[in-house]
């Protein structure tokens, strides 16, 4: 399994510790002229990582590393140079942002193992943390909006 990071907010430690990082080519063509779109990008199940192993949400407390990750589908294969917006924040840092897919992009997490990952580091505080995460193709075809709140224990 490797993660492809869109979100990855400033700490001193990563959430995705211990996973290996999908790297885009550098040398990767650029998305002029490729095949019509086809269908809509889906965002699948998260897997939530925390301290090194899955696990789920409620197993988060103060301290620890988090990280999600979600399986992605494009039936079109239209995910290179879409868009993604993205955030990882809890109520005072706050967070967010949006870029570019790459242009070697693969088409489904099933096809290369890739997974798209929100990584929040180290938890420092508590009260509720959300994560959010929407896809668009290159014709402009958005997936649903994918969120989840969590609330860390002391």
């Amino acid at each position: 399994m490797s993660v492809h990071v869109v979100e990855q907010r400033p700490s001193e430690a990563s959430g995705l510790d211990g996973l290996e990082r999908w790297q885009p080519d550098p040398f990767a063509e650029w998305c002029e002229g490729l095949d019509p779109c086809g269908g809509a990008p889906t965002l699948g199940e998260p897997k939530w990582f925390v301290d090194g192993h899955f696990t789920d949400p409620s197993a988060i407390h103060i301290g620890s590393r988090v990280a999600i990750l979600l399986p992605f589908d494009h039936p079109g294969c239209a995910l290179a140079c879409g868009f993604y917006w993205s955030s990882a924040f809890d109520e005072i840092e706050g967070g967010g942002g949006g870029g570019t897919l790459p242009a070697d992009m693969p088409c489904r997490t099933a096809a290369q193992g890739v997974w798209l990952a929100l990584d929040f580091g180290r938890i420092v505080r508590g009260g509720p943390h959300q994560a959010a995460l929407r896809l668009e193709d290159r014709c402009g075809t958005s997936s649903e909006a994918w969120s989840a709140t969590f609330e860390p224990k002391p």
